[in-house]
C-alpha cells in the first residue's frame, strides 16, 4: 500500500484505531487514483480488493492492516479533490494485538469462520501507532455517529469480552485483576487500578459503594429456605467460646451461600481484627497504668475526661462499638440536639446530659477499663476506682472476694495496700507543712469538726446494736498571699470609720439594684468597693488543701479539742513544742468547737510552755456557721410572738412580704436567710423614701401619696440629676 502524500515512510505498517466510518485505500493503489477507494464495503469503481473485506458487522477483533481517512478526504469522479491530513491516533494501544489479517501466514491467522475450529497461534502485535486522516470541510454531507449505547448493551459487551479473553467467570476476573501478588508492568492496568482503589472515581463508583450495591442486590439476599446460613454463631472465632460452655463452632458454607451472608463473615472477622489490634495498644499504654507507688498526686491527676479522650485516640472502632452498645436511641437523639443552637444553650444542654443520674458514656468507659484489665493486669484503674468505693461504703469481704471473681474489683487486701502508700505519702507533705510553719515561710489554716459514722450490727443481739460513732476530722489549708506581720501577736483595732463607709456604700448599692432611675450608676457603686473600700482582696487562685488522718477523739469537750491539736501538730505534722513562737495559726470550725477552743486558751494561760498556754490559737467561726449563728440571733431578738405579728418587728414585716411559712424556733438558713435579706432591702428602700419627703417640694410630696414612690422616683431623680 502506498504511503500517504507527505509521509517519507513508504514501507511504514498501518493499523487500525478506533471503529467508525472510514475510507480505505487499496494496496497498491495511490491516493488520487480515483475509483479505487473503498467505504466500509461500498464499492466506488472496480470490485473490491480482496484485503479489504471487513463490514460494519465484523467483530471487532477482526482487524486489517489500512489506512484510516476521515469521510471527508473521500471524493468520487467529478468532484474537486482535496489533500489529506493525517495526525498520529494517540489513544491507540500500541500492543493491541491484531489477528485475522490476510497479511499473516495462515498459521498466524484466526480463522473467521465461525463454523470452524480457530487455528490462530499467539497473536501479531503491531508496534506502529496509526494516522488518522484529517482534511478540511467538504461539500459531502458528513456520516451520522452511531447512537450511544446504553449499559445493558456495555456490559453484554463487556462480559462477552471477559468470557472470550479466557476468564471462567466474574470472580475469575475480579480476583485476577486486584491480584496484588501479579506484579502487572503495564501502564493501562496499574494506572486503572491505581484510580479505583484510591477513590479517584464519582461517588457511586467507590471500591465502599460497589461492595454495598453487592450487599444490598437482591440475588444476595438469604433466601427463606436459606435460613441456615443466617446463623450468628458463624461469626463468632474460636476463642469467644467459653472454655466450660459445650458449644460447637459453627461457619458459613464455602460454596453456595448468599454474598450477603459471606460479607457479613469477612466484615465481621475484619472488624473483630480491628478491635484486637486497637485493644493491643490500649492494653500497652502507659496513661492507662496506675502508678506503682500511689500518692495522692497521681490520684487527683486522674481524670476519666483524659481517659475517655485516649481511649478515642487510641481504638476508636472499640469506643464507637461498646457506646453503640451502651447509648439508647433516646440518649443518641439528645446528644445530638445538644449540640443544635447557640454556645450558651449548647454548653447548658451538655452539662444537663454530663450530670444525668445515669451516665452511659461513664458507664461504658469504667466497662473498658474493666475489660481491659482482664487482658493486662497492669491496667488496674477501672477495679482500683471500685475497690476504693467498696471500702468507703464499708463493704465487707465477701462482696470484695464475689467482685473479684469477676474481674470488677480488686481485693481487700490490695485496697489497703493502695491506702497505706497514699497515707505514707501525705504523712511526708505534711511533715514539710510543719516544717514551713516552724520556720515561719508559710501560713496554714487547721480547720477540725465532728464526723458522725453509723455502724451496723450484722447480727444484733440485746448486747450489740447499731450504733453512731462521733469522731474528728480535720484538714489542714494553705493561705496565699498572707502580708507580712499579720499572724503576729500584736494587737490590731477595728477601723469604725471604713465599718461606716462600708454601711453607707451597702445602701447606694441596694437603691441602685432596685431602682431603674439610678441602675446607671451600678458601675460606680462596684468600682467604689473594688477600690476605696477594699481591704486586702485576695487574687483567684487554687487552694492547696491537705486532708488529714481521721482520729477517734472527741471534740466536743474541752480536753478533747487539746487532744485534737497535739494530734495534728506533734503527730501528723511532726512538729516539736519549741516551734510555736510568736506567731499566732487559724483555728476554724463550727460555733461549739470555737466555744470550747477559747475555753481551752483560758483554763491553760498560766501554764508553762508557749504550746501548753494555747497563746498561738487564733480561733474563729467559719463564714457560713457565723451568718447562721447571727441569723439566729436575729430571729431571737425581732421574732415577736404571735400577738405581736400584726404590731411591729421581723414577724410582721415578713407578713407583709409574704413569708408566713417560716420556722424560727429551728431557723432553717436559706429561707430564713432570704427572708432577713428581702427585709433589710425594703427598709432600705423605705429609707430613701423618708429622705425624699424630707427634702422635696409640696407638689412631689403630694404626687408620691397619690401614686407609688416607685412610680414617680423616675421623674424625681430626673429631675434632680
Amino acid at each position: 500500500m502506498d504511503a500517504p502524500p507527505g509521509d517519507n515512510a513508504p514501507n511504514r505498517a498501518y493499523t487500525s484505531g478506533s471503529y467508525f466510518p472510514v475510507a480505505l485505500v487499496a494496496p497498491g493503489s495511490s491516493w488520487n487514483t480515483p475509483g479505487t477507494v473503498q467505504f466500509w464495503n461500498q464499492p466506488y469503481g472496480p470490485a473490491p480488493h480482496p484485503y479489504l473485506h471487513p463490514t460494519p458487522s465484523t467483530p471487532a477483533q477482526h482487524q486489517l492492516p489500512h489506512m484510516v481517512m476521515s469521510p471527508a478526504a473521500f471524493y468520487t469522479p467529478g468532484q474537486s479533490r482535496k489533500r489529506p491530513t493525517f495526525t498520529w491516533d494517540r489513544d491507540h494501544d500500541e500492543n493491541e494485538p491484531l489477528a485475522d489479517s490476510p497479511l499473516l501466514p495462515p498459521s498466524k491467522r484466526r480463522n473467521t469462520n465461525p463454523g470452524s475450529p480457530s487455528t490462530a497461534s499467539a497473536p501479531l502485535r503491531s508496534t506502529q501507532t496509526p494516522l488518522i486522516a484529517q482534511t478540511s470541510n467538504s461539500s459531502t454531507p458528513a456520516a451520522k455517529r452511531a447512537s450511544p449505547r446504553s449499559d445493558k448493551e456495555k456490559l453484554d459487551a463487556a462480559l462477552n469480552g471477559i468470557q472470550n479473553a479466557g476468564f471462567e467467570g466474574l470472580g475469575h476476573f475480579f480476583a485476577s485483576l486486584f491480584n496484588g501478588k501479579a506484579g502487572y508492568q503495564k501502564q493501562k492496568i496499574c494506572q486503572s487500578l491505581h484510580k479505583f482503589l484510591t477513590n479517584h472515581n464519582k461517588p457511586g463508583r467507590r471500591p465502599a459503594d460497589i461492595v454495598q450495591a453487592m450487599y444490598d442486590h437482591p440475588y444476595s439476599h438469604i433466601r427463606r429456605h436459606e435460613d441456615q446460613f443466617h446463623d450468628g454463631n458463624s461469626i463468632i472465632p474460636n476463642y469467644a467460646y467459653p472454655v466450660e460452655a459445650d458449644i460447637p463452632p459453627k461457619r458459613v458454607a464455602s460454596t453456595g451461600t448468599p454474598a450477603q451472608a459471606t460479607i457479613n463473615s469477612w466484615v465481621a472477622a475484619t472488624v473483630l481484627d480491628l478491635v484486637d489490634k486497637e485493644t493491643t495498644v490500649l492494653a500497652q499504654d502507659v496513661g492507662l497504668r496506675m502508678p506503682k507507688d500511689w500518692t495522692w498526686e497521681s490520684v487527683i491527676a486522674t481524670s476519666l475526661q483524659d481517659v475517655q479522650r485516649r481511649m478515642m485516640q487510641l481504638a476508636p472502632l472499640t469506643w464507637s462499638t461498646i457506646a453503640t452498645i451502651a447509648v439508647s436511641p433516646n440518649r443518641r437523639r439528645q446528644n445530638h440536639n445538644a449540640r443544635l443552637g447557640t454556645d450558651a444553650d449548647i454548653e447548658a444542654k451538655k452539662e444537663s446530659l454530663s450530670h444525668a443520674s445515669h451516665s452511659p458514656w461513664r458507664a461504658f468507659t469504667f466497662a473498658i477499663l474493666i475489660l481491659l484489665s482482664i487482658r493486662n493486669s497492669l491496667i488496674s484503674l477501672g477495679p482500683t476506682i471500685i475497690g476504693l468505693l467498696l471500702f468507703i461504703s464499708d463493704a465487707g469481704r465477701v462482696v470484695y472476694h464475689a467482685l473479684g471473681r469477676f474481674g470488677i474489683s480488686t481485693s481487700y487486701s490490695t485496697v489497703l495496700e493502695h491506702l497505706r502508700d497514699l497515707a505514707h505519702g501525705a504523712g511526708v507533705h505534711l511533715h514539710e507543712v510543719g516544717t514551713s510553719i516552724s520556720r515561719n515561710d508559710n501560713h496554714y489554716i487547721i480547720l477540725f469538726d465532728n464526723i458522725n459514722k453509723h455502724h451496723r450490727a450484722w447480727h444484733q443481739t440485746i448486747s450489740k446494736s447499731d450504733e453512731v460513732k462521733s469522731r474528728t476530722a480535720s484538714t489542714v489549708i494553705h493561705m496565699v498571699y498572707v502580708p507580712p506581720g499579720a499572724m503576729s501577736l500584736k494587737k490590731l483595732h477595728i477601723d469604725h470609720k471604713h465599718m461606716e463607709r462600708i454601711g453607707a456604700a451597702t445602701l447606694l448599692r441596694i437603691w441602685t439594684d432596685k431602682i431603674p432611675a439610678l441602675s446607671r450608676h451600678c458601675a460606680h457603686v462596684t468600682h467604689l468597693f473594688e477600690t476605696a473600700l477594699q481591704k486586702h482582696r485576695i487574687p483567684l487562685h487554687q487552694s492547696d488543701i491537705y486532708p488529714l488522718r481521721t482520729s477517734g477523739i472527741d471534740e466536743s469537750t474541752t480536753a478533747g479539742n487539746s487532744d485534737v491539736l497535739h494530734d495534728i501538730t506533734h503527730l501528723q505534722m511532726g512538729m516539736a513544742t519549741d516551734d510555736f513562737g510568736e506567731f499566732v495559726m487559724p483555728i476554724a470550725g463550727d460555733q461549739l468547737t470555737v466555744d470550747r477552743v477559747r475555753k481551752l486558751i483560758h483554763y491553760t494561760k498560766k501554764d508553762v510552755t508557749k504550746y501548753a498556754q494555747h497563746t498561738w490559737v487564733l480561733p474563729f467561726i467559719q463564714l457560713w456557721h457565723m451568718k447562721w449563728a447571727f441569723l439566729k440571733a436575729i430571729y431571737k431578738a425581732h421574732w415577736t410572738p404571735s400577738t405581736g405579728k400584726h404590731l411591729y418587728g421581723l414577724h410582721r414585716d415578713c407578713n407583709t412580704l409574704g413569708r408566713t411559712k417560716l420556722n424560727p424556733t429551728k431557723c432553717d438558713f436559706y429561707p430564713h436567710h432570704q427572708a432577713v435579706a428581702d427585709t433589710f432591702e425594703t427598709s432600705c428602700l423605705g429609707i430613701l423614701r423618708v429622705l425624699l419627703e424630707q427634702k422635696c417640694s409640696k407638689e412631689l410630696l403630694d404626687a408620691t401619696r397619690r401614686f407609688s414612690l416607685l412610680h414617680v422616683l423616675d421623674t424625681l431623680f430626673a429631675m434632680k440629676m
